[in-house]
This record gives C-alpha cells, structure tokens and sequence, in this order.
C-alpha cells in the first residue's frame, strides 16, 4: 500500500505506527511547493527540472535511484531538506 500526502507534520511517523508495511510518499505539488520554499530560484529550477524528468521514467528502482542521485547531488547545499526528501 502507498499513501500519498501533504507534509502534515508527524504524518509518517503515525503511518509507520499503524500501516508498519506501508509506504508514504509526499505529493508532487507538496514537494515542489517545498523545493521552492527551501531552495534558491536557481536551484529550484534544476532540481525541480530534473524531478520532471525522473517523473517520466517507468522504472520504478530506477526512478527511486535517480530521485535519491538527485538529492546527494544538493545534500550539501540543504542537508536537512535533502535528507528529509528521500528518506
């Protein structure tokens, strides 16, 4: 099972609780709204690029591989941010 969500605060902690096998996954819309809340016009507009392009594959290890190269490549730049997105 997936639940897909806004970034309700405590959310996936109650998820992992009570649905220990289920997945959580933060909405598109969220996460962009996110990216450009925590990150610079200019590296909003590569990250958010490159999350349409991992968007299009249909591979679903080789999005998540992708998706997590994605973050590694700005964890210095945001650590906190970047570990939260792909953890």
């Amino acid at each position: 099972m997936l639940v897909v969500s806004d970034d309700f605060s405590g959310l996936s902690s109650v998820i992992k609780v009570i649905l220990p096998e289920t997945d959580y996954q933060l909405c598109l819309v969220h996460m962009e709204r996110n990216i450009k809340r925590n990150m610079t016009k200019g590296d909003t507009k590569i990250f958010c690029g490159e999350v349409g392009i991992i968007n299009k594959v249909n591979d679903s290890e080789k999005t998540l591989l992708r998706f997590e190269e994605l973050c590694k490549r700005f964890e210095k730049r945001y650590p906190a941010y970047m570990k939260m997105s792909y953890l």
